[in-house]
């Protein structure tokens, strides 16, 4: 009679592990979702400015610097342009 009371306590817990396997899996699928969601907000553009774009930003700035004069922006840029 005592090994069928031992079978018996190990039946029984089937189901609660299998209720909190399920119960991993989900709480699991919820932390992913969400990390991707976070992850997806925070990622750069897929695809870079284009180079014409980068280049006049950077003569901008030189020139707000006070690297280069209003002059040398105005060719510069002009040269740029027609590229």
């Amino acid at each position: 009679m005592m090994f069928w009371d031992r079978h018996h306590d190990l039946i029984s817990w089937w189901p609660m592990g299998i209720g909190l396997i399920i119960w991993i899996l989900v709480i699991g699928l919820l932390v992913f979702i969400a990390v991707r969601a976070m992850s997806s907000r925070q990622s750069p553009p897929s695809s870079p400015p284009p180079a014409g774009d980068m280049a006049e930003e950077l003569l901008r700035r030189r020139f707000a610097t006070g690297e280069i004069d209003e002059e040398e922006f105005a060719k510069r840029l002009e040269a740029l342009r027609r590229k």
